[in-house]
């Protein structure tokens, strides 16, 4: 049972991160550097660093859940002799 509710939350955590980081460079893309082209202020501007640095993080939690995945599926497959 804690097997199966760790894989979920695993699932869920990279699910979650993933969607955050693609969000977060659309949002970077098609909000944020067209303002910054148009008007930059400072507030625009620590806006956008706070976004890059949070998408830094986010990338790298997808990253970690996917790599938990993966060693999860391989360290639990089924022993075929």
């Amino acid at each position: 049972m804690i097997s199966v509710l760790w894989t979920w939350l695993v699932r869920y955590g990279h699910l979650l991160s993933a969607g955050i980081w693609v969000g977060g460079y659309a949002l970077l893309a098609l909000v944020l550097m067209a303002r910054l082209e148009k008007q930059a202020n400072d507030g625009l501007l620590a806006v956008t660093l706070t976004t890059v640095r949070l998408l830094s993080y986010v990338g790298t939690a997808t990253l970690v859940f996917g790599f938990v995945l993966d060693a999860q599926a391989w360290l639990c497959q089924p022993q075929t002799e």
